[in-house]
């Protein structure tokens, strides 16, 4: 039996956004809110251990809602770590995507540094309820095979770029992983 569970990001004790301190990169690994809230016992928690991920949001103002700001900034304290590599993940997200392509960009990027396989966008901006759901399945169905057979697809320049401006290889061959 699969185990699904539902997180909504308002549910998870994120105290502040990523301050650019890279204490994340400094010599123990660990970001400057270490401790004082619940994002890192989440993400190792939940995230870590997963197979296939779906993250779903809503366009607000050019972007998703601030709490998926908020979330997706603290990302970066793990971006120094495979920990989602292998890792299957979909997005759904309702709004104009198409007007917007930025969200796409950037979440298909933040996907690819972390080394995992952006699967696919799902909006609700074109077609019925039946054209939706069918979307759905189609996207359901692409995530549980490619989780099966562990396809990654070849990484767009949003993924070498990323890893290239980080220089995240370098620093990975360094780091003993949790």
């Amino acid at each position: 039996m699969v185990e699904i569970e539902v997180v909504n990001l308002w549910d998870i004790d994120i105290k502040g956004s990523c301050l650019g301190c890279l204490k994340c990169w400094g010599d123990d690994h660990r970001c400057v809110y270490h401790g004082k809230d619940g994002y890192l016992d989440f993400y190792y928690a939940k995230v870590k251990p997963a197979d296939i991920i779906v993250r779903a949001g809503s366009i607000r103002d050019r972007y998703l809602s601030s709490r998926w700001r908020l979330y997706t900034d603290r990302s970066f304290a793990t971006g120094y770590e495979p920990s989602m590599q292998g890792k299957q993940v979909g997005f759904i997200i309702s709004g104009p995507l198409s007007q917007v392509p930025n969200i796409r960009q950037i979440l298909e990027g933040i996907t690819e540094v972390a080394s995992a396989n952006p699967v696919g966008f799902l909006t609700d901006e074109y077609g019925d309820s039946t054209t939706i759901d069918n979307s759905l399945h189609y996207l359901a169905g692409r995530l549980v095979r490619f989780a099966h057979t562990g396809y990654m697809q070849p990484w767009t320049f949003l993924g070498t770029g990323g890893m290239k401006v980080l220089n995240i290889r370098k620093i990975q061959k360094k780091i003993e992983f949790k």
